[in-house]
C-alpha cells in the first residue's frame, strides 16, 4: 500500500473498492498500510484534479475515493475474519474524522434534489461521503462495544464518537437529512451500545421544531423503515408516533421511496396492539391510528396481524395473549367501521386463514365481512381453509362459500377455486342440512356456466 501513495484518485479509489470485496469474500490482508493509505488519501485537497487530458474516464475529485474508504472501514468494523485491530483504533478515528468533514452532501444539492422530488435520505446516506462515514462511524462504536469487556459499554468511554454523534445532532453544524436518516437507521445499534444515551438525546435526535421539520422527516424515516418495534423505548417514542400519524400520506411528495413509511407505521402499531404497549381506550394511539388513518392503510394494517398469525405455527411465537389482543382490536373494527370505508374489513382475508384462530368464531367474522365488503383479500388462502372446515361446519362454509361466489364480480376466481369448491360441495350435498342449500348453489354456478358440478347432484333429485 505504502507504493499507492502519491496514486492518482481514480486508482486509490479502486484498490479500496477491491479490499471491500476481498474482505466479504473472507481475505485477510494487513491494516496497518491501508490506514496509512487511507489517511494519507483523505489529507488530499478534495478537488485537486490528476492532471490529465483523457478526462472522461477519471475521478474529478477525491470524493469518491472517500466513499470508498468509509465502506470499507464500516466492512472492517463488522468483519469477523479480519476485523480492524483495535491496536490501529486512533488511526482508524483519524480517518472517520476526516471523512465526517467532507462537504458531500452539500445543502444546495440536498434542497435541489428535495424540490425536484428526489431526495429520499436513506438512499442518500449511502451514496455520500458524510452520510456514508456516519454509518462506518456507527459501526466503530459498535465494533468498540463488542471488544470492550467492561459491561455496560458507555458513550462516555469513546468520547470521540460521542462528541461526533452530538456535533451531528446540531443542525446548525450538520443540516443534511442524508447524516440525520443514519441515526433513525441505527438508533437500535446505538441504544444496545448506550441506551441511556439514546434517551438523553431522543429530543434532539427527533427535533420538533417547525424549522427543522425535514430533519424530523429524516430521523423519524430512517427509524421506521429500518427498526422493528423498540419494546423497550416504545413509551419514551410515542410522542415521535403521534406525530408521525398525523403525517400519514405526506410522504410520497418527497418523491418515490424503495419502502413505504406509512406502511412500516401499520406494522410498528400492530406490533405494539400483539404486545399489549397500546390497547382501545379512547386517545390512544391504536384507537387514533384506525379512526384517522386511511381506509386502505388500515386494512394494509390489519391485514399484517393476520400474517403474523398465520406465518406463526399456531400460537407459539405470538406473544402470550396476543391473538387475544388482536380479536378484540377486530371486534372493535367491526363495530367502529364506516359502511363507506368497508373496504378495511377485507384485510380479514389473512385472519381467516391462520389455524390459531378458532374456527367457529373466524367463520362468523367471514360471513360478517363478505355481507359488508362483498369480498375478501387473500382469497384462495380462504377458500382452501373454508374447504377444510367444510365436513365440521357444512352450513357456515356454504353460507360463506356463496357470499364470496357472488361477490365475485369478474368471475374468474371461480377458475381457480374450482377444487376447494368441488370439496366444499362433496361435504355439503352430504350433510342433510345443508343438502337444499348446496344443490341451490350447483345450480347457480350451472348457470353461470359452471357445469363440472352437477354430478354431485347424483340421486338427489330423484
Amino acid at each position: 500500500a505504502a507504493n499507492l501513495i502519491g496514486l492518482e484518485p481514480t486508482i486509490i479509489r479502486a484498490v479500496f473498492t477491491g479490499l471491500r470485496e476481498a474482505l466479504s469474500s473472507g481475505r485477510r490482508f494487513e491494516w496497518g498500510p491501508v490506514l496509512n493509505l487511507a489517511i494519507w488519501a483523505c489529507n488530499q485537497p478534495r478537488d485537486a484534479c490528476p492532471k490529465s487530458s483523457d478526462r472522461f474516464d477519471r475521478d474529478p475529485h477525491w470524493g469518491w475515493a472517500r466513499g470508498e474508504i468509509a465502506r470499507l472501514l464500516e466492512s472492517g468494523f463488522a468483519s469477523a475474519e479480519n476485523p480492524v485491530p483495535q491496536d490501529r483504533k486512533d488511526d482508524a478515528w483519524t480517518v472517520l474524522a476526516r471523512l465526517l468533514a467532507d462537504p458531500d452532501p452539500t445543502p444546495d444539492e440536498e434542497e435541489r434534489r428535495r424540490t425536484a422530488g428526489h431526495l429520499e435520505p436513506i438512499n442518500s446516506s449511502l451514496n455520500t461521503t458524510r452520510g456514508q462515514a456516519m454509518h462506518a462511524a456507527i459501526s466503530y462504536g459498535t465494533w468498540l462495544a463488542g471488544c470492550e469487556s467492561a459491561s455496560p459499554f458507555s458513550m462516555n468511554a469513546v468520547p470521540e464518537l460521542r462528541g461526533a454523534l452530538l456535533r451531528h445532532l446540531d443542525p446548525r453544524a450538520e443540516p443534511s437529512m442524508a447524516v440525520r436518516s443514519v441515526y433513525g437507521q441505527r438508533m437500535l445499534e446505538l441504544c444496545a451500545m448506550d441506551e441511556e444515551w439514546v434517551r438523553a438525546n431522543l429530543e434532539r435526535l427527533f427535533d420538533g421544531s417547525e424549522e427543522n421539520a425535514y430533519l424530523w422527516e429524516a430521523a423519524w424515516e430512517g427509524f421506521i423503515v429500518s427498526s422493528p418495534l423498540p419494546r423497550n423505548l416504545f413509551e419514551c417514542l410515542l410522542p415521535q408516533y403521534r406525530r408521525a400519524l398525523a403525517h400519514i400520506g405526506q410522504w410520497g411528495v418527497a418523491g418515490p421511496r424503495w419502502t413505504e413509511p406509512d406502511e412500516r407505521f401499520a406494522r410498528h402499531i400492530m406490533a405494539a396492539c400483539e404486545f399489549g404497549l397500546l390497547d382501545l381506550s379512547p386517545g390512544s394511539l391504536l384507537a387514533e391510528f384506525f379512526t384517522l388513518g386511511p381506509p386502505e392503510l388500515r386494512r394494509s394494517a390489519l391485514a399484517l396481524a393476520g400474517y403474523r398469525m398465520h406465518r406463526s405455527d399456531g400460537a407459539g411465537q405470538i406473544e402470550a395473549g396476543g391473538i387475544e389482543r388482536f380479536q378484540r382490536l377486530w371486534e372493535w373494527r367491526v363495530e367502529e367501521c364506516p359502511t363507506e370505508q368497508a373496504r378495511e374489513l377485507r384485510g380479514f382475508g389473512p385472519w381467516f386463514a391462520a389455524d390459531c384462530l378458532d374456527a367457529a368464531w373466524a367463520l362468523e367474522q367471514l360471513s360478517v365481512v363478505l355481507e359488508i365488503a362483498t369480498s375478501i383479500d387473500d382469497d384462495h388462502e380462504v377458500v382452501a381453509r373454508l374447504a377444510g372446515l367444510a365436513p365440521s361446519f357444512p352450513m357456515a362454509v356454504l353460507t360463506c362459500l356463496r357470499l364470496m361466489l357472488e361477490g365475485e364480480s369478474g368471475g374468474w376466481q371461480i377458475y381457480g377455486w374450482k377444487v376447494q369448491i368441488r370439496l366444499i360441495l362433496e361435504a355439503a350435498t352430504a350433510d342433510p342440512e345443508t343438502r337444499l342449500q348446496s344443490i341451490d348453489l350447483i345450480g347457480w354456478l350451472g348457470q353461470r356456466g359452471h357445469d363440472e358440478f352437477r354430478d354431485l347432484l347424483g340421486g338427489l333429485l330423484c
